[in-house]
């Protein structure tokens, strides 16, 4: 049965899952980046990502640009965000290929 209280129910669920995302890119993601090289010694990590991991990497690089040097690469699989404003366009076509042509055995 729909009602008032379920749609508000269902618009209430949608804000707080925005900013869960938010707060996982802008500390979550940055602090376990920073564990992971105080621990390793290294300068940068591979980041590979599912659903809502990689929209915590691509929320973090857009709220904390200071560690997009800090991510040498992000495989990310199955993304539940959408890019609408890319800095670098193109850059999901060419990525796109990349994978397409791998997955033929041409490379």
């Amino acid at each position: 049965r729909t009602n008032e209280l379920s749609r508000i129910r269902k618009i209430n669920s949608l804000l707080l899952s925005s900013s869960r995302l938010q707060e996982y890119g802008q500390y979550d993601t940055p602090a376990t980046i920073d564990y992971i090289l105080n621990m390793t010694g290294h300068k940068s990590v591979i980041s590979i990502g599912h659903s809502n991991g990689c929209g915590n990497v691509i929320t973090m690089a857009s709220i904390r640009p200071e560690y997009n040097d800090k991510v040498l690469l992000s495989i990310m699989w199955g993304q539940a965000v959408v890019l609408k404003h890319e800095v670098y366009k193109g850059f999901m076509d060419f990525s796109f290929s990349l994978f397409l042509v791998r997955q033929d055995g041409l490379m």
